[in-house]
């Protein structure tokens, strides 16, 4: 499975969407404004942090989602040796799903966390107004 990461001006880049890993999951970037010739990734989950040199514009992480947990990815950009600019990709989760593993952006599941809060503190309200 390849999921395409534009990456623009902006340092916070989102995840478009999720997607199921398979055998093999891979980032691509991409970019209208950046030549994407050399770039380094530093990946995360809490316990470890791993640099790769990325080739192609393409990152493999399909040994990074085998479990479950919360992967963070900072990208650089390097330009005659030297770090020109970074982005930082929006966490994502990787959850088990049915065998194998959905990653899910970040903010996707802490807006349904927002959501269902408000929906059980709007019941709460009810039932305290109907009490009184």
């Amino acid at each position: 499975m390849e999921c395409k990461i534009s990456l623009g001006a902006n340092k916070f880049v989102s995840i478009p969407e999720r997607f199921m890993a398979g055998a093999q999951t891979v980032l691509v970037f991409e970019s209208s404004e950046y030549d994407l010739g050399e770039l380094r990734c530093t990946i995360t989950d809490g316990s470890f942090a791993k640099r790769h040199v990325v080739k192609g514009g393409k990152f493999d992480i399909t040994e990074y989602c085998k479990k479950a947990g919360v992967i963070e990815i900072a990208v650089d950009l390097i330009l005659r040796g030297t770090v020109a600019k970074t982005w930082l990709l929006e966490p994502f989760v990787v959850r088990e799903n049915g065998g194998g593993y959905e990653l899910i952006p970040e903010i996707a599941l802490l807006r349904n966390e927002v959501r269902r809060m408000k929906k059980i503190i709007k019941e709460l309200n009810t039932k305290i107004n109907d009490t009184m």
